[in-house]
């Protein structure tokens, strides 16, 4: 049983408190934290698109993740997974103060058509977590395919 569910249950049955069930889930919500993927070539920029085509051979992408937070969140403990790269950041500590966003980049050789997808998980003090996944595509040559095929990341 979750901490935040055995507290609640154990102050009810002791009858010191009447606790709304929306309190827990408030915390939670996950329009509050969002993942934007996007890709491009410019390592110097964020790309605005999702997918992008390119011609045929490797060629290197640098994909841009865009997290942002609402009103009442602050963040402050992140990790980073690509599905092809593995972990990216691990427990990074860093300030995402609510209604703010922050970018990481990182660079990939593509020598075919990949869908990227990437996780962003973060903690509040309180040792909240959120999650968000997020897919950019690239087709390398051959440009049929314009969906990518689902992500094997979850969030906890």
């Amino acid at each position: 049983m979750p901490k935040c569910l055995a507290f609640r249950s154990l102050v009810a049955a002791l009858g010191l408190l009447t606790l709304s069930p929306m309190l827990h889930a408030q915390a939670l919500e996950p329009q509050k934290f969002n993942l934007v993927s996007t890709v491009g070539l410019d390592p110097a920029t964020c790309a605005e698109s999702t997918h992008m085509a390119l011609p045929g051979g490797t060629q290197r992408v640098i994909v841009c993740l865009r997290a942002e937070t609402s009103e009442g969140m602050e963040l402050h403990l992140h990790d980073l997974l690509s599905e092809q790269l593995g972990v990216l950041v691990s427990d990074l500590h860093y300030t995402l103060g609510a209604n703010a966003s922050v970018f990481y980049t990182y660079a990939l050789d593509l020598s075919g058509t990949t869908a990227i997808a990437s996780a962003w998980i973060a903690r509040n003090l309180d040792g909240q977590i959120v999650c968000d996944l997020s897919q950019s595509l690239v087709t390398v040559g051959d440009t049929r395919t314009s969906r990518p095929p689902p992500t094997t990341l979850e969030c906890p």
